[in-house]
């Protein structure tokens, strides 16, 4: 076995699309998310416990429009911006901020690799001042 690009550090959110973003949003709520933020057509959501965002909700056709892994260090997305077909190191323009490089896995699904600036939100009683 060759030694992996880069060593991901875990899971760190997916890009969903549905026709009704209310509807999903109503059921991811039911199953325990919380929005964290929203910004333009994306809602943000995360868990119960201070972690950025897990889950990215657009509006579009119904599907998984990427899947999200965070890496180490930004040396590991130059790592990865070398591959085929992957995107430079761009600047991630979201919430929890960042570095991110974009590519396709062999499926064709859409798979980013990011480090996040923010480690976390802020509690909900400090975002409200």
């Amino acid at each position: 076995m060759s030694e992996p690009t880069i060593k991901v550090k875990r899971l760190a959110y997916v890009r969903v699309a549905a026709p009704d973003r209310a509807r999903a949003e109503a059921f991811l709520e039911a199953f325990g998310l919380r929005v964290a933020a929203r910004a333009g057509e994306a809602v943000y959501l995360r868990g119960t416990d201070p972690d950025p965002h897990c889950y990215v909700l657009t509006r579009g056709e119904p599907g998984v429009q990427a899947i999200a892994f965070e890496a180490e260090s930004v040396a590991d997305l130059e790592k990865l911006a070398r591959l085929e077909g992957a995107s430079p190191v761009e600047k991630l323009d979201e919430p929890a901020g960042g570095q991110v490089v974009r590519l396709r896995d062999p499926q064709g699904t859409r798979v980013e690799a990011g480090v996040r600036s923010a480690r976390a939100y802020a509690p909900r009683s400090a975002r409200a001042a």
